[in-house]
């Protein structure tokens, strides 16, 4: 199978390493500039925190699509903010089959707007690997536990979609799964995420302790607020847990100096473009909703 990785940060180097494992894969990836040098020069290495180790993988790179470039599948693994721009690119190649890997909040939007550009047939769906990880210079770290795993929305294009992923994941030890519930899941872990992201940058140049739990006091507020975002436009809170526990002002206040006491969020890389993309994908289904969102935008105000 000839698979296509596009974009070669933490997602997209690790998925590309996960797949190298069969033989049978062709792996290419996309990247650009020094990132591309880097590949060309060093090839794909690794390093695996947990598990203490460092890979190198001999892969193939190129910088860009082009229309008649054919692939069986295509995995896009960009951050949200940037997803849109390659849709374009992707529309005018001849591959049916594409996965976007990572954040999502507007799925619909997304492969609509795909759709509506595109010149022949595609299979469009959406994926989550459960891995993290930081980038330094010119090493990526990988914060991953087990193998890694690929979840994937279940939708009409699922059934076309299976036997390749069947193919090219056998003889690897990475695993995924179709989720019937992911698209839900997807729009609750943003929503989490961005709340969460925004108090993060605001506090990280902030000394004063009673300004910075101000900050917390509001975010914690803000969770309940950008669920019922979410529940007006159709969503359901997944799994249903995440809802009750975030949606309580004191628990969430509890849970966030839980996390920010560790050094949890120092081992995930992150950039804020994306999460402002995911706060205006959340405004855009707050002017669908009935909900008002004093707390989330005091929070906003602040930016």
């Amino acid at each position: 199978m000839k698979i296509l990785i596009y974009g070669a940060g933490i997602q997209g180097s690790y998925l590309a390493h996960s797949l190298a494992q069969n033989s049978h894969n062709q792996v290419i990836m996309l990247a650009r500039n020094k990132r591309l040098a880097q590949l060309r020069s060093d090839n794909l290495v690794l390093y695996h925190q947990l598990q203490k180790k460092r890979t190198v993988d001999t892969l193939t790179y190129v910088e860009q699509l082009n229309a008649d470039d054919f692939y069986d599948i295509i995995f896009v693994t960009m951050k949200y903010s940037d997803f849109e721009s390659v849709l374009p690119v992707l529309a005018a190649n001849m591959s049916e089959n594409i996965i976007f890997v990572g954040n999502q909040m507007d799925t619909l939007y997304l492969e609509t707007q795909l759709m509506s550009l595109a010149t022949s047939n595609k299979n469009v769906s959406f994926g989550f690997q459960t891995t993290g990880g930081t980038r330094k210079e010119d090493l990526i770290t990988i914060l991953r536990f087990g193998k890694g795993k690929l979840k994937i929305n279940s939708s009409v294009n699922t059934s076309k979609l299976e036997p390749i992923l069947e193919a090219i994941f056998s003889n690897t030890s990475y695993t995924w799964e179709i989720d019937k519930k992911l698209d839900d899941w997807l729009k609750t872990h943003a929503a989490l995420v961005t709340v969460l992201n925004t108090f993060d940058k605001l506090q990280a140049g902030i000394s004063n302790k009673k300004e910075k739990k101000e900050l917390m006091r509001l975010a914690s507020l803000s969770y309940k607020e950008a669920f019922q975002i979410l529940k007006d436009n159709g969503v359901k809170i997944t799994p249903p847990m995440l809802g009750t526990v975030f949606s309580n002002a004191k628990v969430a206040y509890s849970i966030m100096k839980l996390i920010f006491a560790t050094p949890i969020m120092k081992m995930q890389e992150g950039d804020f473009r994306e999460i402002e993309a995911m706060i205006e994908s959340l405004l855009k289904f707050q002017k669908q909703s009935k909900t008002s969102i004093p707390n989330f935008s005091k929070l906003l105000a602040r930016l």
